[in-house]
């Protein structure tokens, strides 16, 4: 039967996550992407081939976009939270994965998982925001789990491979080979090092099935829409993203710094942890081995790509976790083990008092209502880490739930902040404003690059202009209609002759301009 804390615990978590997929809309550029190419897989009843902006969209497999079709299945089309959603269950999938993978090592209290686990700003966030990364994550863990099991089985391994290679299978159907290379190394030199070279060699057979699964699936991608799809999933979007990025460049140390804000605050509780286990030579035990050679695996992985964002190293947090918690199980009671906790959970009240003040003298006037509030929320957290720290030297049990329960809080002042900056994210004036036209016939262009949020909202496909076809946009205007440029001098310059913006606004990280189709009298 689960525990009635855990129960607790998650509900909590579901309804926090719950209000802040409320909160806002899909925001640009990813959220709103994902949303526009599911509805229009939905449109076109295409569940195998992505499209966007009425074309095969190249740049991701399916299937993300399939699971949030069928949470819209009441629906006319693709709502808001039906691509949260799809991270939501993700998460809690995530959770009691790496709950059941604990138990296999023998964590007592598993409790300690979630605890940490939600105490942890990226976690949380990514838990609500519609990206592949949290579905992702789960099937990583799924396959991690199973892959385990494996190791510990005699029986039904023919089933247990199966399982693995869909479980990888669907990895790479969800965003690629990324998925499936770090998982596959992490098993594979942990099965050397804690169990014998023939348990090690398991692992290439449901690899090898999990290649057949790839290969069909690709193929018949292929026959639907055209072989350039599968081709540039495999080649541009797979090896050439990886060995010779386009974008997102980053220096090798780019994780080393990032996962510390990322995975504030219970990612400090890691400094202890190690050291801990470096002082009793817990190396040597398979919970510590697996989750260390998890981490490291991965951030080596992705650090030898020049092209880097802070999500694609999301699935160590969880395992951090995992550490954390056997680290603070075997420490329970031994009160000159608990102290070493203290001096790196001072880093936290210390973070959020500064950041509190920060936040209100940077923030700009038109979130400074919203600023104040998570100001307060901020101070909350420094004060539920003062407690913690406060608890343990008067020997009192752990204090995750106190930290946990200061994120909750502090969540829960973000959410007026976000309602603010949702405007910005999402041009619903812009829509407000134009909606009526598009439905009328009149057509909105961009140039130079696809506006995913605008596409959704509108639920219409827009003329994209790419920079080199100035004069055709320069037509289009010409012609009629409106165009949406960004506010960059290179770009403006050389719509200098037509008519003042109707709209000028935030949508993203970049500033747009809407250009009326008029051209201005040279008289």
């Amino acid at each position: 039967m689960m525990n009635k804390k855990l129960v607790f615990l998650l509900l909590g978590f579901i309804v926090l996550e719950i209000a802040l997929i409320n909160t806002r809309g899909v925001w640009a550029p990813d959220e709103a992407r994902y949303a526009r190419v599911a509805s229009e897989m939905k449109q076109n009843g295409s569940y195998l081939i992505p499209y966007l902006n009425g074309e095969v969209y190249k740049e991701k497999p399916p299937l993300f976009f399939d699971i949030a079709i069928l949470f819209s299945i009441f629906s006319k089309g693709v709502p808001t939270y039906a691509v949260k959603i799809v991270s939501l269950l993700s998460s809690l999938a995530v959770i009691l994965l790496t709950m059941a993978l604990a138990s296999r090592f023998g964590l007592k209290n598993l409790l300690l998982i979630p605890l940490i686990v939600l105490a942890d700003i990226k976690f949380l966030w990514q838990s609500q925001f519609g990206q592949i990364d949290m579905l992702l994550c789960a099937l990583i863990y799924g396959s991690l789990y199973v892959g385990y099991l494996t190791l510990e089985s005699k029986n039904y391994l023919f089933l247990k491979y199966l399982l693995l290679s869909f479980l990888l299978f669907l990895s790479i159907f969800a965003k690629g080979a990324a998925g499936v290379i770090p998982v596959f190394l992490t098993l594979l030199v942990f099965s050397f090092l804690a169990t014998d070279l023939k348990r090690g060699l398991r692992f290439f057979l449901p690899l090898i099935f999990c290649l057949i699964f790839v290969a069909i699936w690709l193929y018949i991608s292929g026959l639907l829409a055209g072989f350039d799809y599968p081709k540039t999933l495999l080649f541009k979007q797979t090896l050439t993203r990886y060995l010779d990025p386009w974008h997102h460049y980053a220096p090798w140390y780019y994780y080393l710094g990032v996962m510390w804000g990322d995975g504030f605050p219970m990612i400090f509780l890691i400094i202890p942890a190690i050291l801990y286990i470096i002082k009793t030579k817990g190396f040597k035990k398979p919970q510590y081995l697996l989750a260390i050679l998890f981490i490291v695996i991965y951030i080596v992985f992705f650090s030898a790509s020049s092209g880097k964002r802070s999500v694609y190293i999301l699935p160590i947090y969880p395992m951090a976790s995992f550490i954390i918690a056997f680290f603070l199980e075997e420490i329970d009671g031994k009160f000159k083990e608990i102290k070493i906790i203290a001096p790196f959970l001072a880093i936290v009240p210390l973070v959020s008092f500064v950041t509190s003040f920060v936040v209100i003298k940077k923030s700009p006037p038109q979130f400074s209502d919203s600023a104040f509030l998570i100001f307060i929320g901020l101070i909350i957290l420094t004060l539920f880490s003062i407690i913690s720290i406060l608890l343990i030297y008067k020997k009192k049990k752990f204090i995750c739930g106190y930290l946990t329960m200061g994120v909750f809080f502090l969540s829960l002042f973000v959410l007026p902040f976000l309602k603010n900056l949702d405007s910005v994210k999402v041009p619903y004036d812009l829509i407000k404003s134009v909606k009526p036209f598009v439905e009328n016939g009149l057509k909105i262009g961009v140039y130079p690059s696809l506006i995913p949020s605008l596409n959704y909202y509108l639920n219409s496909n827009t003329p994209v202009f790419k920079k080199d076809k100035i004069e055709e946009a320069r037509k289009f205007l010409a012609q009629g209609n409106c165009l949406l440029i960004e506010k960059d001098p290179k770009i403006t310059n050389q719509f200098g002759d037509f008519s003042s913006p109707i709209w000028e606004g935030e949508i993203g990280d970049s500033t747009f301009l809407l250009l009326t189709q008029t051209l201005q009298s040279n008289e």
